[in-house]
């Protein structure tokens, strides 16, 4: 009997509809990837969950971290890259619902995919906007009508919006985070600068502890800690990579999170031995910093991502 290739149906009408210089689809398990390349940089973006889940510069290591053992079934979120969480972070109030929000398990809709002048070179960057709006499995979860897009820009950098609208007739409150995994030499040889004047919560103690954050943070894994009021760029300093990586925010404060040796172990999709390779400085919107939307308001969340290469010996 004849067997219609059912992925290969999908890719052609998606190829045929996107047509776009650099753009290309393919399938991983049950779970569409993007592949997006230009002068300046390629990504992989998946629309389940609007998942941007590898970005590289041209001429540099990959900025991104995605786990080796990511899973692509089409329902649990792929780990690493940068997922979205939202309407809340961390875990649910509700017992029984996803921790880190429903959108990153779900699929978005392609809005839309095209090329633009990249400033005033000759050169063009890609952009590509998702976008998701409520249904009747999401108000079962979330009793709020909305809809999100997330608007994502490569280049050279990596632009990353998430614009959230509230259509019900009352307000909203929301936790957010673009969670982003940054993919690093060692992560306990890591300096992060950025934090002055804001207050760090370290929420691995039991209660969460607050002090004033000093602008530089020395990695010593594991850490999770939500800096609030933080709205200056941080920059990731790998000596060893000789890269800094810089994560500009508008809308947003941070978030810094690894699991080290032993919490990593309660994940089955990250081995045990590959904590140290990666760091999460998250922009996102967290404890003092949720967001109150109006009734059919806006808000928005934007973090940019550029990365340089430095010669040590001038440190």
């Amino acid at each position: 009997m004849f067997e219609f290739d059912v992925s290969g149906l999908r890719l052609a009408a998606l190829q045929k509809q996107f047509s776009v210089e650099g753009v290309s689809f393919r399938i991983q398990d049950q779970v569409v990837l993007i592949e997006v390349e230009n002068a300046l940089g390629k990504a992989t973006i998946s629309p389940f969950g609007a998942t941007i889940l590898q970005f590289q510069p041209v001429g540099e290591k990959p900025v991104l971290w995605q786990s080796p053992t990511a899973i692509f079934d089409g329902k649990k979120a792929i780990r690493g890259g940068i997922p979205v969480c939202w309407p809340w972070f961390g875990q649910s109030k509700t017992d029984g619902h996803p921790a880190h929000g429903f959108v990153r398990n779900r699929d978005w809709q392609i809005s839309s995919i095209q090329t633009l002048p990249a400033g005033t070179s000759a050169t063009t960057v890609t952009k590509l906007v998702f976008s998701i709006e409520s249904d009747e499995q999401s108000l079962e979860i979330w009793p709020y009508e909305f809809a999100l897009q997330l608007i994502v820009v490569v280049g050279k950098e990596l632009t990353v919006e998430l614009i959230t609208e509230n259509r019900s007739d009352k307000k909203m409150e929301i936790t957010e985070a673009l969670h982003s995994y940054f993919a690093v030499s060692e992560v306990n040889s890591l300096q992060v600068k950025g934090f002055a004047g804001s207050e760090a919560i370290d929420t691995l103690q039991q209660p969460a502890e607050r002090s004033p954050a000093g602008d530089i943070l020395d990695i010593h894994s594991p850490i999770d800690s939500v800096f609030v009021n933080q709205t200056q760029t941080t920059e990731i300093t790998d000596s060893s990579w000789k890269r800094r990586i810089q994560i500009a925010k508008n809308g947003a404060s941070s978030i810094v999170w690894n699991p080290g040796p032993e919490i990593v172990k309660d994940f089955s999709d990250i081995p045990d031995d590959a904590w140290s390779g990666y760091l999460c400085v998250e922009a996102g919107n967290v404890w003092d910093n949720a967001v109150s939307i109006s009734a059919k308001q806006l808000h928005s969340m934007k973090m940019t991502v550029s990365s340089f290469c430095f010669d040590n010996s001038r440190l």
